[in-house]
């Protein structure tokens, strides 16, 4: 994603990815080049901090004093990364705290909260950060397999509409890749439901892949992403209602 146009991303990985997937995200918030870029590689750049959680969770004097190194503008460029890792282990107290930061945040600073499972964010902290993919890179598929399946586990799991859109891209091409890849995986879904081999009644899966060609027809009318993924979304937990 080249256009960073929230103020918090969710990246959900596994533990050993937290690293490698936060000093991504940095570069391409960031664009620093030169001896700035071989500091962030190296974590010495002071526009890239992280926070991880001192012993079992996160907890609210950490958040308080990230806050207060955050009451300065970012020392060397326009851009300040704050990398949160195991961020569903912040306590509620934690997050309530973190709230308002996610809300209005310092110029020029952008939040990446790393989860194994954003599930145990609250749902105040979810529905204010949007789900950040790494850039494809050369010989790797498309898409994550995993996020098709991801997306239908959140449409039965949240309540709150914009939480689940923040699933989706700004990105009109992203999002239209996502929505692709969901019809697939729904048509799929759709053929094991037939086949009773899906618990969901095929009534269902044609719904929901009527909804998602709807969806791609409204992106090609220039409807924004936004308004596009929001408009799914209502359209998915009415179907569950």
């Amino acid at each position: 994603m080249n256009a960073f146009s929230f103020h918090a991303y969710i990246a959900q990985r596994e533990p050993d990815a937290f690293d490698a997937t936060a000093l991504q995200f940095a570069e391409q918030v960031m664009q620093v080049s030169g001896d700035a870029h071989t500091r962030l590689l190296h974590g010495n750049h002071p526009d890239f901090l992280t926070l991880r959680p001192n012993g079992t969770m996160i907890r609210i004097d950490q958040i308080r004093q990230l806050l207060l190194e955050l009451s300065v503008r970012p020392y060397e460029g326009q851009k300040r990364v704050v990398a949160i890792h195991y961020a569903d282990w912040m306590n509620a107290q934690a997050q309530n705290c973190l709230l308002k930061t996610l809300e209005e945040p310092p110029s020029g600073t952008v939040f990446l909260l790393l989860c194994e499972q954003p599930d145990r964010l609250l749902e105040t902290v979810r529905s204010r950060c949007a789900l950040w993919r790494a850039p494809k890179q050369a010989g790797q598929p498309a898409e994550d397999e995993t996020a098709p399946s991801t997306f239908w586990q959140r449409a039965e799991q949240e309540s709150d509409v914009l939480s689940l859109s923040s699933f989706f891209s700004e990105d009109r091409q992203e999002q239209k890749e996502q929505l692709s890849h969901l019809l697939a995986s729904a048509s799929k879904r759709l053929k094991q439901s037939v086949n009773g081999a899906d618990t969901r009644p095929p009534a269902q899966w044609i719904r929901r892949i009527d909804a998602l060609e709807q969806s791609v027809a409204m992106l090609q009318s220039n409807v924004s992403p936004k308004l596009c993924a929001q408009w799914l979304c209502i359209h998915i937990k009415e179907d569950l209602s």
